[in-house]
């Protein structure tokens, strides 16, 4: 008797389980399409909002967007098709602005890239028994460094705010007056407390207003698609 009430509990436990399970499920699919289908719905106007957006405050909107934008490629990946199509934007829209005059400050600084193998220590130590025995690295040559960069930090003062942006020097192929002849060492420091953007509605929005400044500017000839 106890057995076989035992085996009904577990049946029962069992089955709820499974319910809620394939409830939670459904109810994530279901919200997933209805997301989809609302962003699709509502991409058509937010294109129309950010390309008067773009129209109407010019370099002041699309520097808050380009913002926005390369912020949010640290939660993109690597080879993604939105990742290169903001990078892509960016490069034409720093090129404006620096041909447009709003640059205050150019520098060049080397960005070090640490070897993954090693975790920039060069190589392991070995020891056995006391005994020392050094094995260098041999993705970075024991210099605790794979791969090293020149980069051109670009300062732009825009109505009453300030952005910097870093690009490669094989990226700037126009002609840049430095403001110092001084080489410093670029240090990637993540904003704390800011918020990266992942909606994908948002994102084309922002993108938008970058891409409708660009095409004003007369850089860039028709507006792309979305990232």
């Amino acid at each position: 008797m106890t057995n076989a009430l035992t085996r009904s509990l577990r049946h029962a436990r069992a089955e709820i389980v499974y319910r809620f399970n394939r409830s939670r499920i459904m109810l994530r699919t279901d919200w997933s399409n209805f997301k989809y289908r609302a962003e699709r719905r509502a991409k058509p106007s937010a294109v129309r909002l950010a390309k008067w957006i773009g129209r109407r405050y010019g370099a002041r909107a699309a520097a808050a967007a380009m913002f926005e934008l390369n912020h949010a490629t640290r939660g993109m990946a690597r080879r993604s098709q939105a990742r290169e199509k903001i990078y892509d934007a960016k490069n034409l829209f720093i090129k404006t602005l620096y041909e447009r005059g709003y640059c205050v400050r150019a520098v060049q600084q080397k960005q070090e890239l640490k070897c993954w193998e090693c975790n920039g220590t060069g190589g392991w130590d070995n020891s056995d028994m006391g005994n020392e025995c050094w094995e260098p690295c041999y993705k970075c040559d024991a210099t605790g460094v794979y791969a090293e960069h020149t980069l051109y930090k670009f300062t732009f003062r825009i109505g009453k705010r300030h952005y910097s942006w870093h690009q490669p020097t094989r990226l700037v192929t126009w002609d840049v007056a430095l403001t110092s002849t001084d080489v410093g060492t670029f240090e990637d420091k993540p904003r704390k407390r800011m918020r990266i953007i992942r909606d994908q509605l948002v994102l084309a929005f922002l993108y938008h207003i970058v891409v409708e400044y660009l095409t004003m500017e007369n850089t860039l000839s028709a507006p792309e698609a979305q990232p």
